[in-house]
């Protein structure tokens, strides 16, 4: 019982590192962003870390801005609620003895993840494509602090 009280517990002191996220370059320009948020996040979260690795991938390649030219999200998010037990209480008192029963529902547990997959373009300088996201605009004034560290690992 212990055991299973514990393991949701476990996860807290790094809630804030339940993102995970990878970048594939298949061409010189061109590169798949994607992006794994666990249940505690949410779908925008999901969609806002695959943006800022999108333009943290597209500084890192030399490049400037980028376009998004494919866009995939899957959500796997379940909720249950774990079996509940019964606590049985006694008291005494004299020759008379009071036992209380009681139903104690089962603790709430999410489970699962939000995926986001972009396929994005870079562009170099003002780019030939003036639909382009500025990759430094999407990171704001940390820009650099978030292209050193290199990995988005928190919901945004």
């Amino acid at each position: 019982m212990i055991r299973r009280a514990l393991i949701p517990l476990a996860c807290l002191p790094f809630l804030a590192a339940c993102v995970s996220s990878s970048v594939v370059r298949v061409s010189k320009d061109t590169a798949i962003v994607r992006v794994n948020a666990d249940a505690d996040c949410d779908g925008n979260s999901a969609a806002r870390a695959a943006q800022l690795q999108a333009a943290i991938e597209t500084i890192r390649a030399g490049y400037d801005s980028y376009v998004v030219v494919d866009a995939n999200a899957r959500d796997t998010t379940r909720v249950e609620r774990l079996p509940g037990g019964y606590e049985t209480k006694t008291k005494a008192s004299g020759n008379t003895y009071v036992t209380k029963t009681t139903y104690v529902p089962g603790r709430v547990v999410r489970s699962g993840s939000y995926e986001q997959v972009l396929e994005i373009k870079m562009f170099k300088g003002g780019g030939r494509n003036n639909d382009a996201i500025s990759a430094r605009e999407i990171l704001g004034p940390r820009w650099q602090e978030l292209v050193n560290k290199g990995k988005i690992d928190t919901c945004p």
